[in-house]
């Protein structure tokens, strides 16, 4: 985060709404409702798929595990997934950023990643919308070294961030999330260096539009039928395709580079599985790195 705090427990100032970042156990944040209603209600309904799905469970030893669960963990085999995706990234990317690297983590939930960074010796800010205890930028409190570790309840499409002051910005499995992923990424273009990195992992990609609109269809039913609510708060994609990363501004700020991490059999056969039983194809995961050129 860039600038001090003018006075004990405050920060810096929102350059969009004029109100002041305050330190709330640990978590810098807005004052109620800063976030909005809409955010506000995401968060609530995201809270109970997440606490009904068994995340969060374990306590701070589980936390510090991660992305590595531990076995019987119910989340255990989406937790695998992501610790190839997490294996990848570091071998494409993180071993290559010098010590001290100013790293926004983007979707930090519970600081997993944000621990892992700040281990390696970086400057890492957790940015999330959630400070659930269990899941959330709350439980992030466990993950990681207090000196190069921060964190920052914020809307990654108003970040009170300097130009220019993140080396890194990490879009750990939340592009998704966006409503317009092409100006998300623009907004957040503007917060890394030049010569810095944007980085998109573990966001469900689609090879055509109608394939994702699919998907949020099917999703959106079975929450209504589970639990009551579609989960649509936030009026986001909920899948990206490849134009969303070089459309509009962003393209000509940003140059990209894709690759396949490999995630395991069960996730290399589900193309052959939804062409046998006829069904739309599944999204895939690629890791996208970009590093901005103006």
């Amino acid at each position: 985060m860039d600038g001090a705090a003018s006075e004990p427990g405050t920060g810096p100032t929102c350059a969009t709404d004029g109100w002041r970042l305050r330190l709330d156990a640990g978590v810098w944040r807005g004052p109620a409702g800063s976030l909005g209603e809409r955010l506000e209600q995401f968060v609530e309904e995201y809270a109970q798929v997440r606490h009904a799905e068994g995340r969060g469970e374990g306590g701070r030893a589980a936390v510090q595990r991660l992305p590595f669960a531990r076995t019987g963990d119910p989340m255990a085999a989406a937790w695998a997934v992501r610790a190839r995706s997490y294996r990848h990234l570091d071998r494409r990317l993180l071993q290559q950023l010098p010590a001290g690297s100013r790293i926004l983590d983007i979707g930090a939930g519970n600081g997993w990643l944000s621990r892992r960074l700040a281990l390696a010796g970086h400057r890492v800010l957790a940015v999330d919308v959630t400070v659930d205890p269990h899941d959330g930028l709350h439980a992030a409190a466990a993950a990681a070294p207090p000196a190069r570790y921060a964190r920052l309840e914020a809307d990654f499409d108003d970040l009170p961030l300097a130009a220019g002051s993140a080396d890194v910005v990490i879009f750990n499995a939340a592009l998704h999330y966006s409503p317009d992923p092409a100006r998300t990424l623009t907004r957040a273009s503007g917060v890394v260096r030049p010569g810095g990195r944007l980085v998109v992992v573990d966001s469900p990609f689609y090879a055509h539009s109608s394939h994702g609109r699919r998907m949020v269809a099917e999703r959106r039913e079975a929450y209504l039928q589970r639990y009551g609510f579609a989960s649509d708060a936030l009026g986001s994609r909920e899948f990206l395709v490849a134009r969303d990363l070089v459309d509009g501004e962003v393209g000509g700020m940003v140059r990209w580079r894709r690759s396949r991490p490999w995630l395991g059999w069960r996730m290399a056969m589900r193309p052959l599985k939804a062409h046998v039983r006829r069904r739309r194809p599944p999204a895939v995961f690629p890791l996208w790195i970009g590093r901005r050129v103006v």
